[in-house]
């Protein structure tokens, strides 16, 4: 089975932001799943560009991103593929009021966001890129989201988020748990990219 996922450009950016798929992918878990389904695992191996759809079966071509669902405790396996037809819509999006709030410890290489501000993927995915930002600055390159696992539903709560960079590599790759309050949530890591 494959559907087309419903997406657009977000800000000034020729690729599609992997929280607006992430979105995207927990809309059509809760519709085809049930209440129970949450996208546990999302990892991509490039950017998207044009139109995505979600299927159940691998993929022949096309393959940008795959994952797992976590449906009353059974992982289901999806992929993310680029059908190559044109992104529809733009809309704006201001990544630094998202992240205005924000308390950074860079010593700690952590960064706390006291309120929300925005949907609880578009905040660790702008803190985390912050947090990145801060610790290993870039010349080349942009730090880009790679991957995301969770321990269950993304659901705030009404917790600080706070991420913590626990892995470093040569300043290409970073591993940075998710916290809300003191409650591990997940991990999300980031790689440096060129979009």
């Amino acid at each position: 089975m494959s559907r087309p996922l419903r997406l657009g450009y977000k800000g000034g950016r020729s690729y599609l932001h992997g929280s607006d798929i992430f979105h995207a992918l927990n809309e059509w878990a809760l519709e085809c799943q049930g209440s129970t389904a949450y996208v546990a695992r999302l990892s991509f191996r490039q950017l998207a560009r044009t139109s995505c759809a979600v299927s159940t079966e691998p993929p022949k071509a096309g393959l940008m991103g795959e994952g797992l669902l976590n449906v009353s405790g059974v992982e289901v396996p999806f992929w993310v593929v680029e059908t190559g037809g044109a992104v529809q819509r733009r809309y704006a999006y201001d990544e630094e009021k998202v992240v205005a709030p924000l308390i950074l410890d860079i010593a700690a290489r952590q960064a706390v966001l006291p309120i929300e501000t925005a949907t609880p993927i578009e905040e660790i995915i702008a803190v985390t890129k912050r947090l990145n930002n801060e610790v290993a600055p870039l010349v080349d390159g942009k730090w880009l989201f790679g991957q995301l696992q969770l321990n269950g539903p993304l659901l705030r709560g009404g917790g600080d988020l706070k991420i913590v960079m626990r892995s470093l590599l040569a300043s290409r790759f970073s591993i940075n748990e998710i916290y809300y309050g003191n409650r591990l949530v997940g991990n999300i890591r980031f790689v440096v990219g060129h979009p």
